[in-house]
This record gives structure tokens, C-alpha cells and sequence, in this order.
């Protein structure tokens, strides 16, 4: 099957702006970096720069999660990852929220910043559902 290529892409195209191959990710907020603005603007380019990151950011940032019951800050998550600015896991933990993979544990721990921050536990699994 054929898709149309985004033209922000601009890889992989044959002589018809076509590619062979589904997109990987859809360039859709939560399962693809979110951008505000024009699609040619710095919000955008930033997105499009962490795109091929973001999803291996986010798959490492659930593990962790998952491995930690008793739930972890964004800081935390920054720290135990060594990401190299504490504020580099805040977009993933927003979209593995939005995903329904996460959840606002209720708790709060002083963050970084002095202030008290949320402190995220892996979703429960629904009826059906398996992870």
C-alpha cells in the first residue's frame, strides 16, 4: 500500500513524492511530538527534531514507571534516566498521560524547582486490556 508522504518529511520519496512504507508514527499529538503554531515555526521544528527521540524516550520512561510502584516525578524520571535537562521528560510524561499509559497518582513530591510536583504511576488495566 502507498501513502502520501508528508511533505515535512521529505525522505524516502520516489520521483512522485511517494513513499512505499505506512508512517511509523502519526504525526498526531500524544503518539507524535505536539507543536503550536505554523507548521514552519520554531514550535514545529523543535517537534520535528525530538520526533526520532521521543518515542524511545517514552518507551523508557514507562519501564521505569513500571518498575517503581511506588511511582515517580518527572524530575525523578529525568534524573534516573540521566536526561540532560531535568525538564526533558515533562513532554513524554505528558503524552504517556494522554496515551492512558499513566496516571496522576495523587501524591505530590518537592521537585526541583522547590515546588510539589505529581508523582505518576503506571494505568491500571481495563476489562480486555493487556500490556
Amino acid at each position: 500500500m502507498t501513502y502520501l508522504a508528508r511533505p515535512h518529511l521529505g525522505n524516502n520519496l520516489d520521483l512522485f513524492g511517494v513513499v512505499e512504507s505506512p508512517p511509523i508514527v502519526p504525526d498526531i499529538y500524544p503518539l507524535a511530538p505536539g507543536y503550536q503554531g505554523a507548521a514552519n515555526g520554531a514550535s514545529y521544528q523543535a517537534a520535528a527534531k525530538i520526533a526520532g527521540k521521543a518515542k524511545s524516550q517514552s518507551v523508557a520512561i514507562l519501564a521505569l514507571i513500571k518498575a517503581t510502584p511506588a511511582g515517580l516525578t518527572s524530575d525523578e524520571i529525568a534524573r534516573w534516566l540521566d536526561f540532560p535537562n531535568i525538564r526533558d521528560s515533562r513532554p513524554r510524561v505528558a503524552e504517556l498521560h494522554r496515551q492512558g499509559e499513566i496516571i496522576d497518582s495523587g501524591e505530590r513530591r518537592r521537585g526541583e524547582s522547590g515546588l510539589e510536583i505529581t508523582v505518576w504511576r503506571v494505568a491500571p488495566l481495563t476489562v480486555g486490556e493487556g500490556r
